[in-house]
């Protein structure tokens, strides 16, 4: 559980990495959405 929990954390701080280079990386921020869209449903 604990694992989940941290892998949750890293893929938020990614997307919000992503987001701020977002002009720089555009497939990674549109994974990172897709990613953060699977886990809110």
């Amino acid at each position: 559980m604990e694992h989940v929990v941290a892998r949750l954390i890293i893929e938020k701080g990614m997307s919000m990495i992503n987001r701020g280079v977002t002009q720089h990386v555009d497939k990674r921020s549109l994974l990172g959405s897709l990613k953060h869209a699977k886990v809110v449903r």
